[in-house]
């Protein structure tokens, strides 16, 4: 958001030092756009033309729940949960009810994962066939689930993980294997960036705590 001009990017999380650290990433490689608001200070709220859901409350064992008190929705704004199964959220379902509009994950999934086949393989992917793909999965997924509630959690995880099985997916739509050196999307070796950054993935603690909400 920040590379697309985005005037303020208001950001909170249940872990703090993972907000405060994507703030200062925003701040020093963007623009100085970012700031920290302390988990449940919804007072920027009303300020903000788009709010996005990029935890995993919503899904799995959180199903039904929402990190946003209903009071503060406006119509006016514009409402995306990074979650994809189910397709519409308590976080989304809130916000249509208000008359907000609203989108889920699936396509940021799908295009992540288009971006990541051509930077490893150089090949542009067939987004369509992917498309259609990954459709078909969640709709597999989402029957299996219905007839195993008790014992799975959303897209074929563990019901106690947070994940959204979204690697397990793009793996079986693209039919890539696994690069000698895997690197971001910035270029970044992932080991290194991981190892750099605490709070992705190296300290499980905060791992399994992150609840990370872009306002």
């Amino acid at each position: 958001m920040a590379y697309r001009g985005a005037r303020k990017i208001y950001i909170t999380d249940l872990f703090e030092p993972c907000a405060k650290s994507l703030v200062s990433d925003i701040n020093e490689n963007f623009a100085p756009v970012a700031e920290f608001v302390p988990h449940g200070d919804f007072s920027k709220l009303a300020a903000c033309n788009v709010v996005l859901n990029a935890s995993g409350i919503g899904m799995g064992q959180h199903i039904g729940e929402t990190p946003l008190p209903k009071e503060y929705i406006q119509p006016s704004q514009f409402f995306f949960d990074a979650c994809y199964n189910p397709e519409r959220t308590q976080f989304l379902m809130d916000a249509e009810e208000k008359g907000c509009k609203v989108l889920n994950g699936l396509g940021m999934s799908l295009y992540q994962g288009a971006a990541q086949i051509e930077l490893w393989s150089g090949k542009k992917p067939p987004v369509d066939a992917m498309r259609r793909e990954l459709l078909k999965i969640v709709a597999e997924q989402t029957q299996h689930e219905n007839a195993h509630a008790s014992n799975l959690g959303r897209i074929g995880v563990n019901a106690r993980c947070q994940g959204s099985g979204k690697t397990g997916i793009l793996r079986r739509i693209s039919g890539c294997t696994k690069p000698k050196e895997k690197r971001d999307l910035c270029g970044t070796p992932l080991p290194t960036r991981i190892k750099e950054r605490n709070c992705y993935g190296v300290n499980q603690k905060a791992n399994n705590q992150r609840r990370t909400n872009l306002l």
